[in-house]
């Protein structure tokens, strides 16, 4: 999931606790609440969520819903003898700042060249393709392989550097 924004999903499991079987057409009767950042627990905007299949069930949620650092979801059946937890129980988000100094938001999405997403790498970004310009901004990659930096409009170029993965540097880029 990703923080403030719209248009995801929280996916919760049913399952039967006397057979332990997952529970299906249960839906009309399973109801989620929502904890941000361990604050008091509220029902979630979606009333009840859309089956997807073998005990799997997923609730919308809005952008508001997922503006936090760290969310809970708490969810219940009326039906007798069925459990529902959250897949997974609880999100927290990376709260790592967006580097750089620019008026536009520019998100890079860092793979390798076997085309792997690679998290926890670092990224420095140049107005030029020469190592020796001066450093606009510079961050780390999340467990999504994003990272987050504000530049004015413009071609910039990307340098990724982490040990066990290889990269193609520099990469160009436009921020417009």
């Amino acid at each position: 999931m990703k923080k403030n924004t719209a248009g995801q999903k929280i996916t919760v499991f049913a399952f039967n606790t006397t057979t332990a079987a997952p529970v299906t057409g249960d839906a009309a009767n399973i109801t989620a609440d929502l904890s941000k950042d361990d604050a008091t627990p509220a029902a979630i905007a979606d009333t009840n969520p859309a089956e997807i299949s073998r005990g799997f069930y997923s609730f919308d949620v809005t952008q508001a819903e997922t503006n936090a650092d760290k969310l809970h979801i708490i969810a219940a059946s009326t039906t007798a003898n069925v459990v529902v937890i959250g897949d997974p129980s609880s999100v927290i988000y990376a709260t790592t700042p967006a580097a750089g100094a620019g008026a536009s938001e520019a998100i890079l999405n860092l793979k390798d060249t076997a085309a792997a997403i690679v998290a926890d790498a670092d990224v420095v970004i140049r107005a030029t393709n020469d190592t020796a310009a001066a450093v606009v901004a510079s961050g780390r990659t999340d467990s999504f392989g994003n990272v987050t930096f504000y530049l004015d409009a413009g071609t910039y170029y990307r340098w990724a550097e982490k040990a066990t993965a290889n990269f193609t540097n520099p990469q160009s880029f436009t921020v417009s």
